[in-house]
Parts: structure tokens; C-alpha cells; sequence
């Protein structure tokens, strides 16, 4: 497995307990709603390598500190992009981030709360995903 899309991967404790996984991944323009799958509807290769990917991730961070995730889920991505012609609509990149992240915990993605910032500029286009456990 390719782990060279993760850039970052940490945890996140809120009022003295662990709540938080963030995982700061390479963008793949082809992770879109619109280009991730082919024309038989099969997961193009790189795709499902970055998929695979942040499920390890996430698996690893979770099962790691002992973390239990309780529903619903909030899932949030940011993303740092070249310019602003190459920066997509960030909710296009839910259904593969949460396909992935549904493999990693278990959790159905129907339990999920998602949400999506705003698109910053800079030099290393990546995405910040962070995922949060329910009350």
C-alpha cells in the first residue's frame, strides 16, 4: 500500500478527552464525485490506492489511542490548493473521503455529519480531513 499521499496525521483532545482524528492527505483532482470512477464503474486505480490509504490512516489513529467513535461522526474537510483555477468544489470529495472513512471505523456513512470549508490557497495542494466523535 502507498502511504506517500499522507502528508500528516495526528489526534485531537477537546476539554481533556480524545475526540479527534486529522489526517492531512495529498489532493487528487480524480478523488471528485465526477472522475473517481470509470467508465464501467469500477474505482480507477489511484483512487482506490488514496482510499486505501486514508482508511489505514484513520484505522491506525483510532485503534491506536483507544479512541471510541460514537455517532454521529462529524466529518469535515479543508483543502489547500495551487490557484484558485485548480480548486474544486470541496463537497464533490465527500463520497470517496467518507467511502473510506466508512471502511476505516465501521460505521455506516449514513451516521456521519459532514461538513466543508472553504478552499485556501498555497503551494501544497492537500486536503485536511478531520473526523470527530459523536457525544
Amino acid at each position: 500500500m502507498r502511504l506517500d499521499y499522507v502528508k500528516s496525521a495526528s489526534v485531537g483532545i477537546t476539554a481533556g478527552k480524545l475526540r479527534a482524528v486529522e489526517v492531512e492527505m495529498e489532493y487528487l483532482p480524480d478523488c471528485s464525485k465526477n472522475a473517481y470512477k470509470l467508465r464501467n464503474g469500477a474505482v480507477k486505480k489511484q483512487v482506490r490506492e488514496w482510499m486505501d490509504c486514508l482508511s489505514f490512516m484513520v484505522r491506525s489513529l483510532v485503534n491506536g489511542t483507544g479512541l471510541e467513535m460514537k455517532t454521529p461522526v462529524k466529518v469535515r474537510i479543508d483543502g489547500i490548493f495551487k490557484d484558485k483555477r485548480s480548486t474544486p468544489d470541496i463537497h464533490n470529495l465527500l463520497i470517496v473521503t467518507c467511502d473510506s472513512i466508512q471502511e476505516a471505523l465501521g460505521i455506516n456513512d449514513q451516521e456521519y455529519k459532514t461538513e466543508t470549508g472553504y478552499p485556501e490557497l498555497g503551494l501544497d495542494p492537500m486536503l485536511i480531513i478531520t473526523i470527530e466523535s459523536g457525544e
